[in-house]
């Protein structure tokens, strides 16, 4: 599952069109959304894991 870009609402990962919105999804641009979303995580646990435990 993946995040629409357009709505934030689930969708299969390699769908073209969004169930909820009914938007078109490029591919690149779930790509770059997947990309930005887990990066941001993984960005933020590692701040404050270097906040807690110094």
């Amino acid at each position: 599952m993946a995040l629409c870009p357009d709505c934030h609402a689930q969708k299969p990962f390699f769908a073209p069109r969004c169930g909820t919105c009914n938007q078109i999804i490029g591919f690149k641009t779930q790509l770059w959304t997947m990309t930005l979303y887990y990066g941001v995580q993984v960005l933020v646990l590692a701040i404050l894991a270097v906040w807690l435990f110094g």
